[in-house]
């Protein structure tokens, strides 16, 4: 979706608040699954992705590493010098390091990146300094299809209806603030930019919290535009503020160690609310160390509900939640 066009559809939808996610402390949401499975490249050098056992992609030559708690900074040093690896971020909410391999990073087959990767990640979980070692997975969006009138066929890709209005009585979620982790917001947006009290970009590219391709910017206004101000639609969470984390690179990479930054950010910034519109084949240690964090602070995590890729005999690739 190219950026700017969520403001057609707040122009022309009233009835979205009928759309896919529910981002109500008392529900759950996801997304309708169109997107197809993403190649793997045999490329050396940056933007290459090769494939775990099961066929999972990740980023080639990264792991993610993650401690025993407590450990001292010269173990963790040792064990990084050991491997001959370069740290390339760290995680210290879940006592984990992103790290990186020269020799697979600049090998130019796949098959031999894969194996030098494998052997790396055998050697360290040896090391008794080290509690569990896992790719750097890649994440997808959960497609919204362009259909025109998609927005209004409220009952697909789940059950029920989403009676906002009758919650509304109740509250409009005042104080309450929903963290978006996915594609940014886009932040001129004039039924969001109020909204937003907070923005971070974990992607590891340079910029802000702007939104790469629009899709964050679709799921905040269903979450909590701007509502009753005689413009677009109306938020299901009208008086939320959002908290917009952009773990989408502008190559359009969603990373396990963007995604664990983010979760991080938005448990240390007290949000009520995690909504996580993406999916993957499979999920590293540390990332559910970050979730289990953030549900032991009390936040609600709303995520996509995965899939089975379109194109692929049933139950060879499934995609699962965030969660």
């Amino acid at each position: 979706m190219p950026r700017g066009s969520f403001s057609g559809i707040l122009t022309h939808t009233p009835r979205l608040r009928h759309a896919v996610v529910i981002l109500l402390a008392l529900g759950a949401a996801c997304l309708l699954i169109l997107l197809t499975a993403r190649g793997a490249s045999g490329q050396p050098g940056e933007g290459a992705v090769d494939e775990d056992p099961s066929g999972a992609p990740y980023v080639a030559g990264e792991l993610i590493v993650t401690y025993e708690e407590s450990i001292p900074e010269a173990p963790v040093e040792r064990v990084t010098e050991e491997v001959e690896s370069a740290v390339q971020k760290s995680l210290p909410a879940v006592d984990a390091q992103l790290i990186s391999f020269p020799e697979a990073k600049e090998e130019g087959s796949r098959e031999e990146r894969e194996q030098i990767l494998e052997e790396k990640k055998e050697e360290l979980e040896g090391d008794p300094a080290v509690r569990s070692v896992d790719y750097n997975y890649l994440k997808e969006l959960e497609a919204i299809p362009n259909d025109p009138l998609f927005d209004r066929q409220w009952h697909l890709g789940r059950a029920g209806r989403v009676a906002a209005p009758v919650a509304w009585n109740t509250t409009t979620g005042d104080g309450a603030a929903i963290a978006v982790i996915d594609s940014g917001i886009d932040l001129d947006h004039p039924d969001l930019r109020d909204k937003i009290s907070d923005s971070i970009n974990t992607s590891g590219d340079s910029g802000n919290a702007d939104d790469t391709n629009g899709h964050g910017t679709h799921v905040a206004g269903i979450a909590a535009a701007a509502t009753n101000n005689n413009r677009g639609v109306a938020g299901t969470c009208p008086d939320c503020s959002l908290l917009a984390a952009r773990a989408q690179s502008r190559s359009g990479e969603i990373t396990d160690a963007a995604v664990i930054a983010a979760i991080n950010w938005a448990t240390v910034n007290r949000a009520d609310v995690i909504n996580m519109s993406y999916s993957s084949p499979s999920q590293s240690d540390a990332e559910r160390n970050a979730l289990n964090a953030a549900s032991s602070a009390g936040i609600t995590l709303v995520a996509a509900a995965g899939k089975i890729i379109m194109g692929t005999p049933a139950g060879t690739r499934r995609r699962t939640p965030t969660s």
